[in-house]
């Protein structure tokens, strides 16, 4: 992790250079090459986005049944796996217009460390923490369903710091999210009756980062025989709102509550990028300040199943979710992941795909 975030970090720099030149070296092609490069990585981002709203849900049963009130005891906790951000085209394609094209820059700045290139072209994860998650009953057999998320700055700053120190001073992360569910009970879970529900959702989730480059230590790249040093820093805020309905069902078995949902989403994203940013070639400095931006909307259909131990008041939740429109699972390679062997993943795939874990109280 460590290592990756520079890389992204390398990666939306080179968009800081876009007419930047000295001497020889013309760098004005690289605003079409990086341009291809931001549309990887908002694509990775966005190919998760969508699924991400329902990392941490650990409400698995349909209807709360004889109970009026639930807590979440821990944090619950999500993961959403998604494909890597650079989904690049090789460095022999034709897309790249720079001399040197942008695969062959990202093994000069990586050094001994390329084969990280590899495993980010492939995976990536996406954590969720949930603050609390809760819920309790309201008349005409309907309920209200309610989760946040928070993560302040100072606090991602400890996480960061306990990463690498390095990392720690130099980036800052924020993220504030949340959902709210109305759901009204359509069968109770009774006798060999599942129970059967269906709600509106709306959830909200917003993501900043901001990135000192002078802080990072960044190698200088070597375009022809000259260096080219990067400075200053980037900023970086997305805000999604998402929009849904569920259809859930569950039937409690002695203290296991199998349970499965359907649940149709469409969701509203932005995603914006600032920055105020130097670029030093062979000693000569100039200022630059790029940015864009992406407004972007899209729909899905989401699948969750799993099954809940219920032990009187406590209540463990197990989740997988998956997007039924281009779910990939390929674990073939897995073993060559755990053992930091990132330039053999070619048959590693987790793509659309989740897992909530969480813990809750009833009453």
């Amino acid at each position: 992790m460590k290592r990756l975030l520079p890389l992204i970090l390398i990666l939306s720099l080179g968009a800081a250079g876009l007419s930047a030149q000295s001497g020889a070296i013309n760098l004005t092609p690289l605003e079409e090459d990086f341009s291809t490069v931001f549309d990887s990585i908002a694509s990775g981002v966005e190919n998760s986005m969508l699924l991400s709203q329902t990392s941490g849900n650990i409400m698995g049963q349909a209807t709360l049944g004889n109970r009026s009130f639930y807590i979440s005891l821990l944090p619950p906790l999500g993961v959403t796996f998604g494909t890597g951000l650079l989904n690049l085209p090789d460095a022999e394609s034709e897309t790249w217009r720079f001399d040197v094209p942008v695969p062959t820059i990202l093994e000069q700045a990586l050094g001994e460390n390329e084969d990280i290139l590899s495993f980010a072209q492939k995976l990536m994860a996406y954590p969720n923490l949930s603050m609390v998650q809760f819920g309790f009953k309201l008349p005409a057999d309907l309920e209200l369903h309610a989760r946040t998320m928070i993560m302040p700055a100072g606090l991602t700053k400890v996480i960061l710091n306990a990463v690498d120190p390095t990392i720690g001073e130099a980036v800052s992360l924020q993220m504030i999210g949340g959902s709210v569910q109305v759901r009204r009970t359509l069968v109770q879970d009774r006798g060999f009756a599942p129970g059967l529900s269906i709600g509106a959702v709306y959830g909200f989730n917003h993501f900043s980062a901001g990135f000192d480059l002078g802080g990072l230590g960044l190698e200088p790249i070597d375009f022809s025989g000259q260096e080219l040093v990067f400075g200053g820093g980037i900023s970086t805020v997305a805000n999604a709102h998402t929009f849904g309905l569920d259809l859930h069902v569950s039937k409690q078995l002695l203290f296991l509550t199998p349970f499965l949902k359907i649940s149709p989403r469409y969701q509203v994203r932005t995603i914006d990028v600032t920055s105020d940013l130097t670029a030093d070639v062979a000693g000569e400095e100039s200022s630059f300040a790029p940015g864009i931006a992406r407004n972007t909307a899209a729909s899905s259909l989401v699948f969750t199943t799993g099954m809940e131990i219920n032990l009187f008041v406590p209540v463990i939740h197990l989740g997988l979710v998956f997007d039924l429109q281009r779910p990939e699972i390929d674990l073939t390679d897995a073993g060559n992941l755990f053992a930091g062997d990132f330039a053999n993943l070619d048959n590693l795939k987790l793509n659309r795909v989740g897992l909530n874990i969480g813990l809750r109280l009833q009453f």
